[in-house]
């Protein structure tokens, strides 16, 4: 996993579709994203460059984001690009997004946000990863798991410490100097699993995953995937996750939601 930064997961021979970006999950790895079947177009996925060295982001999201926008500019300047993740890759994707909002070189048409809950409502429901819950592989080498731990830990707080970016209004003026400097969120599609990881089963999922509570009119589409947020990617579920991901990207794309 570990060189390039971003990595090309999938890639078109012809090149004419909008790239799609995909940021590390919570324990920084990008492993789950060479699960996807065939996509239809590039696949770069961007893993955390301090996972081998532990090094913490002292800024947290923020800061994350501002480095892996400086990646995708080495790779894809001037171009259209899709943005997304799983977890807490999908708030990085966000706050990348909003980075990008007034950029001249970087046109994020959309944002696939996978299973990721509003972090107001995690920091509420005091939400915390149970190890029980991870489909982690036994091949996985002990201290490389523990790694993976140790960032989603760190990961599940950075999300409750997140201030989510604050976006036009879009009651104002577009000639008002507050609509140019704050851009409107892009077209956002949610992927959100349709059943509770094993240590809530019997809780409700939330609608949205509680992302309608945003002030920010930020998702516009809800595709339900099977499993639960820890078994997505698993070989039952995954046809149907390509799918709907597959379609996600075609709409982001050929701009169909706004």
């Amino acid at each position: 996993m570990f060189g390039d930064n971003p990595v090309i997961i999938q890639q078109e021979r012809l090149q004419v579709s909008v790239p799609l970006f995909l940021i590390h999950d919570g324990g920084g790895t990008i492993t789950s994203y060479y699960s996807f079947g065939n996509l239809g177009r590039d696949l770069y996925g961007i893993y955390n460059p301090r996972f081998q060295d532990n090094e913490k982001w002292t800024g947290g999201i923020g800061e994350m984001a501002k480095e892996y926008v400086k990646m995708i500019k080495s790779v894809s300047p001037g171009n259209k690009i899709i943005l997304g993740g799983w977890s807490l890759g999908g708030l990085i994707a966000l706050e990348m997004s909003h980075i990008l909002a007034n950029d001249f070189t970087v046109d994020v048409v959309g944002l696939i946000m996978i299973d990721i809950i509003y972090p107001p409502a995690i920091t509420a429901a005091n939400l915390q990863p149970d190890i029980r819950d991870m489909n982690l592989s036994r091949d996985i080498p002990t201290k490389q798991r523990q790694k993976i731990i140790k960032h989603i830990k760190e990961a599940t707080a950075s999300a409750k410490d997140y201030k989510l970016p604050t976006w036009a209004n879009e009651s104002r003026s577009d000639s008002s100097l507050d609509s140019i400097s704050m851009a409107s969120p892009p077209p956002t599609i949610l992927l959100q699993a349709k059943e509770p990881v094993p240590s809530r089963k019997g809780s409700p999922i939330p609608h949205m995953l509680c992302w309608d509570m945003y002030e920010a009119d930020l998702v516009k589409i809800v595709y339900e995937i099977p499993g639960h947020h820890f078994s997505i990617f698993d070989t039952i579920n995954i046809d149907e996750f390509t799918t709907s991901l597959r379609e996600a990207c075609t709409l982001l794309e050929n701009e169909l939601i706004g």
